[in-house]
């Protein structure tokens, strides 16, 4: 089960565009920020993908049918 990430819209951005458009490493990031590789990792994509929207977390968990998870 996932986490809801303390980080805010505004602050996620700054890290994405840190590494994006300034070249900072993932790795250097993540750790003088506190977050793992692999959620900036994501951000980035998430970014890349959907810009800020794919930043902002989600308000509310997706109920799927039993169909669908059967199918899975």
């Amino acid at each position: 089960m996932s986490k809801r990430s303390p980080k805010s819209v505004s602050e996620k951005l700054e890290l994405v565009l840190l590494h994006s458009e300034e070249g900072k490493s993932i790795s250097w990031l993540a750790r003088n920020h506190g977050i793992s590789k692999e959620t900036l990792s994501n951000w980035v994509r998430k970014y890349k993908e959907a810009g800020v929207e794919g930043l902002e977390e989600s308000r509310h968990w997706t109920k799927y049918s039993k169909e669908l998870k059967e199918q899975a």
